[in-house]
């Protein structure tokens, strides 16, 4: 009692959300200091989140494997501040980021690093970028920021052109070490030779048309070693020297219709043995916005990965904002993974408030193939499973957006398992509860 009172204490004092610098675009003239042709926008952005977790699901590998359902309290703290300078057609972007977790039975992690630091030439068709930075790519299902934790950064050379209905974005990135659940700015176990490529082009056919074929490469020199056997989003399956995964995404609105599409397919190459890595995965969502003063809409959709099996892999989703798109318990990726989902969501005019309800059910393609979570850990595996069901998850969030300095977000997720979660030792309803502030500057 007193460690659930505790974490109480911790959920009201939690959520203060912090600043990344944007992706492109300008700062509000408020927050712009200018000395003739030099402007500079200071960055910062702070984030609070009080969890708790009650059954959490556990999985850690042994002989035999242990398997828990544990009770989580934490805080979860996010500082990054710093500055985008511009000077005629120069831009440089420097960040750093705090990362530090509190609660967790006595666990205390904490991390100040740089999160950002690139430097830009802009032109009239477009822009080149150096140095450590966010990608947000499509629906961020495969290179994102991640932005519910700590957030990715990538050491790249970056490039965009705009020509017209059509532009063109590529990167080279040079990839030290993974990314992992907690410290995920490519952290300190150094993997030489591990580069990451990637070319995305964006055809504007109409409004109600928007085409994104995506290309992407992965070359690890040092297949041998894996300092990051959990990863992020399905980093366990990372063996295979070559890798490329190639997308094509289609989205676009039209009379309070909105939908997103996505076909992906993956070939590599595993070092043991020279076997050829195959998998498969696809995703897509609809929703419509009624009228009307509650702001009223309604979602549905669902994704596939596929598993092990004799002829197909694992699907590795890469770096993927896995929270926002499976469910915000985060027992969900596109690794092995069936899904789908159904959102009620309304916004009342003038209450500056959103409420929305989501309801997902969750399958193994592979009953024998592994479980993995949001950020990439093994939740379960058996050879005797015999069940595809996970079980059901209902989500039910509110978001409250006083100034778009401010946001007060708050949520509650259920986990009903199904027969695979139990026959992989997770039979227990598992409940996240979170509460989040967000503060940056405008």
């Amino acid at each position: 009692m007193r460690s659930l009172a505790l974490a109480l204490g911790l959920l009201c004092t939690a959520s203060v959300a912090a600043a990344q610098s944007p992706e492109r675009g300008t700062r509000s003239e408020r927050s712009v200091l200018r000395e003739g042709e030099l402007w500079i926008s200071p960055i910062l952005r702070v984030r609070e989140r009080g969890e708790i977790r009650l059954g959490n699901y556990e999985y850690m590998l042994g002989d035999p494997p242990l398997v828990d359902d544990l009770d989580r309290f934490r805080v979860e703290h996010r500082v990054w501040m710093g500055a985008d300078a511009r000077w005629r057609n120069f831009r440089a972007v420097l960040v750093l980021r705090d990362a530090r977790r509190f609660g967790q039975a006595g666990q205390e992690q904490a991390t100040t690093d740089l999160f950002q630091a690139f430097g830009e030439l802009t032109f009239d068709e477009g822009w080149l970028r150096v140095g450590r930075q966010e990608i947000r790519w499509g629906n961020q299902r495969l290179i994102s920021a991640a932005p519910w934790g700590p957030g990715i950064s990538f050491d790249a050379v970056r490039g965009r052109v705009d020509l017209g209905g059509i532009s063109f974005d590529a990167f080279g990135a040079w990839l030290l070490s993974q990314p992992g659940g907690f410290g995920s700015v490519l952290p300190n176990t150094e993997h030489p030779g591990r580069l990451l490529f990637g070319l995305r082009a964006m055809a504007v056919v109409s409004p109600a048309l928007v085409l994104e074929p995506t290309v992407l490469y992965r070359y690890d020199g040092f297949s041998d070693h894996n300092p990051s056997p959990g990863g992020l989003g399905g980093l366990g399956n990372l063996e295979e020297p070559h890798l490329g995964t190639g997308s094509i995404r289609m989205h676009g609105v039209a009379s309070g219709f909105v939908y997103d599409l996505e076909a992906m397919a993956q070939i590599g190459e595993e070092p043991n043995g020279g076997d050829v890595h195959l998998a498969f995965a696809g995703a897509g969502w609809a929703g419509y916005r009624f009228g009307g003063a509650l702001g009223f809409e309604l979602w549905g959709g669902g994704s596939f990965g596929t598993g092990p099996s004799d002829d197909l892999d694992t699907f590795d989703n890469l770096f993927p904002a896995n929270h926002a798109r499976y469910g915000i318990i985060d027992y969900a990726s596109l690794a092995n993974m069936g899904s789908a989902f159904v959102r009620v969501r309304t916004a009342p005019e003038g209450t500056k408030l959103a409420v929305w309800l989501d309801v997902h059910g969750f399958a193994l393609p592979e009953p024998q193939g592994p479980w993995r979570g949001q950020n990439g850990r093994l939740l379960g595996r058996s050879a005797a499973n015999g069940e595809h069901l996970l079980g059901l998850e209902l989500d039910l969030v509110a978001n409250w957006r006083p100034s778009p300095a401010v946001s007060l977000q708050g949520g509650y997720s259920l986990f009903l398992p199904g027969p695979a979660a139990e026959n992989l030792g997770h039979d227990e309803i598992s409940q996240f509860f979170y509460v989040m502030l967000d503060l940056r500057l405008p």
